[in-house]
């Protein structure tokens, strides 16, 4: 019995230093990860504070409520979804070209030399309609009443404007959080490994002290260059059929939603809606359905021309002996640039006109 009791008691005292050991363990441990969780913290903290502070897509963002308009910091080279929101708050650029690939060779510095109104291209490829809208909703936001707010704006509509069942979204990733009004979408959206190469990016250029190599500073792409004048090829592209089955028999949504962000800008603003150009023979046929719900559609954005001040209409998506020769095109709906620098003579030409009927503004530089 007492064999069995000095055992056990030898069992308990050898248990004891294995217990101490474990409790020390688990209190370093324990120890370890609240030291590592609060590194991380301040690190998290000091990441989002540095790119806040860095604002790598030149937005001038407002991180807090309230704040409506700040200063953007020149961007380093950005793709043009990300580019925009930036360009758009530049004090420089009095006009704004928005669109997608359709308004892409549309030169804002011609058009900016003719009218007299400095102009920057957003055109931003492979958008549609909600896309656009977002980035017109936010020129309203930060370039609509104050002191910077904008001389003329441009918007390229496409047929997909027309599309019966809402603003039409192509399915393309879009930084929606970088145009957003609340403050904590866009923070949200500013955490991810793009902002991190786009900070680092700028904070090169700030110490070097160089301009950013992301092309022309207002925007405009010359996709000419990259293409291949295979004359065979674009004839075969020509002879695509045109696709409306998108159009609708009332007025589209976009078209409202259009002019309720038209209705956020200065009344001095001259805007011009354009229906981009397409290669005529794709258009419906002359009193088919199509051809109605076309002119439906069309007739909405008329409407909004009509309604506010300092606004015009123009229907580039009509058969004229432009549009009916092929050889300013490269498919059935992206014009070639001689095509391009005779819109950019007719936009000038109107913008002019309507910025000399504003009334509030001195007469453009």
């Amino acid at each position: 019995m007492s064999s069995s009791t000095s055992s056990s008691e030898a069992r308990r005292d050898s248990d004891v230093p294995t217990i101490s050991a474990d409790l020390s363990q688990s209190v370093a441990w324990g120890r370890f990860l609240r030291v590592f969780a609060g590194c991380a913290l301040v690190l998290g903290l000091g990441v989002v504070a540095g790119l806040v502070a860095l604002d790598p897509y030149g937005a001038g963002q407002p991180v807090s409520l309230g704040q409506k308009q700040a200063t953007p910091t020149r961007p380093p080279k950005l793709n043009p979804r990300l580019a925009g929101a930036g360009r758009t708050l530049d004090p420089q650029f009095g006009g704004l070209i928005v669109g997608n690939s359709h308004s892409q060779l549309l030169d804002p510095a011609r058009i900016g030399a003719q009218s007299g109104i400095p102009f920057a291209s957003l055109s931003m490829p492979g958008t549609a309609s909600r896309e656009q809208l977002a980035v017109l909703d936010w020129i309203a936001l930060r370039r609509g009443q104050d002191d910077h707010a904008l001389s003329a704006l441009v918007v390229v509509l496409d047929d997909w404007w027309c599309n019966a069942q809402g603003a039409y979204e192509t399915g393309h990733a879009f930084p929606y959080w970088l145009y957003s009004a609340d403050p904590l979408t866009y923070l949200e959206g500013l955490l991810r490994w793009e902002s991190l190469e786009a900070a680092g990016g700028k904070l090169g250029l700030l110490l070097s002290g160089k301009a950013p190599a992301s092309g022309r500073a207002d925007g405009y792409m010359d996709y000419e260059q990259e293409m291949v004048d295979d004359r065979s090829a674009i004839l075969a592209r020509l002879q695509a059929p045109g696709d409306y089955h998108h159009l609708g028999d009332a007025p589209p949504p976009a078209a409202a939603a259009l002019k309720a962000t038209l209705a956020r800008l200065n009344s001095s603003a001259a805007v011009a809606l354009v229906m981009t150009p397409v290669y005529a023979p794709i258009l419906p046929a002359s009193g088919s359905g199509d051809a109605r719900r076309l002119e439906t559609c069309k007739a909405a954005f008329a409407d909004i021309a009509n309604s506010r001040p300092r606004t015009v209409w123009l229907d580039l998506m009509r058969e004229t002996p432009e549009t009916r020769d092929p050889g300013l095109f490269w498919d059935t709906s992206h014009y070639r640039s001689a095509f391009a620098r005779q819109i950019e003579n007719i936009l000038a030409a109107r913008l002019r006109l309507l910025h000399a009927e504003s009334p509030h503004r001195d007469p453009p530089a």
